[in-house]
């Protein structure tokens, strides 16, 4: 889509390859600085779905188009492309990152609702989404990305905190989840648009600088998120105690 690279016009696979490269030769030189050193891979988090009463071309272009979104880690793994380099050892914590518009139907494109009154069959819960992208790496996890734009932000918070509890209950190693972006900000194509998606808001002013805004429910749901997730955290085990005998 030329995004990043305006020159690469229908070259996203060679782009993905130039970057894999330099991202596994980047990490074996880091290893050999320093043994010690930990990695955090970041992808986004997606599903796609073939729409209702599918063709079998559909099927088949909606599971493999899914199962693209993991080749960058496959390749950073050797699972792909070993000629890279890439190895299992190379493949520490992953991050994934998990918007609103991350569930999308093909055939027309149209985003899957997160919060409508009846959901559809198709949307998949995030902790779901997690369960299964564990089960492809057996890797600890993050969520490095998330937000909603404007009023709904409370409203998603809440869903990621529910969400991050039910995979803390079912045992899954979720070592965090990070807000982004945690103060408002331009979009990335037009700066004259502000999201509306942080914590705080940017008000925006003709005789200085933004001034910072505590968007009051956000901070609410977030307090309620974080005591979610720290009511679903395991209880620390209690010491073992050495038997004592009685005579």
């Amino acid at each position: 889509m030329r995004g990043t690279s305006p020159y690469c016009v229908g070259q996203g696979w060679e782009v993905k390859l130039g970057l894999m490269r330099a991202y596994i030769e980047g990490s074996w030189a880091l290893r050999e600085a320093d043994p010690g050193i930990r990695f955090l891979s970041t992808e986004p988090l997606i599903n796609i779905v073939p729409p209702p009463n599918p063709w079998a071309s559909h099927v088949r272009e909606a599971k493999r188009m899914h199962r693209d979104q993991f080749q960058a880690i496959d390749i950073l793994s050797g699972r792909m492309c070993p000629e890279l380099g890439g190895h299992e050892s190379l493949l520490d914590i992953i991050g994934f990152n998990y918007y609103y518009d991350n569930q999308w139907q093909l055939h027309p494109h149209r985003h899957l609702g997160w919060n409508d009154p009846v959901m559809d069959p198709r949307w998949v819960p995030l902790s779901e989404l997690l369960r299964q992208a564990h089960k492809r790496y057996k890797r600890p996890f993050v969520i490095t990305e998330t937000s909603h734009p404007g009023v709904d932000r409370p409203l998603w918070w809440r869903m990621i905190g529910r969400e991050c509890a039910q995979v803390l209950r079912a045992g899954l190693p979720l070592l965090g989840a990070c807000i982004y972006p945690m103060v408002d900000r331009p979009d990335w194509d037009h700066l004259d648009q502000w999201h509306r998606s942080g914590l705080w808001d940017a008000e925006l002013r003709p005789d200085g600088p933004p001034r910072r805004l505590l968007h009051e429910p956000s901070a609410v749901a977030l307090g309620e998120a974080q005591a979610m997730v720290q009511q679903a955290q395991p209880l620390p085990k209690a010491p073992r105690r050495r038997p004592v005998l009685v005579g």
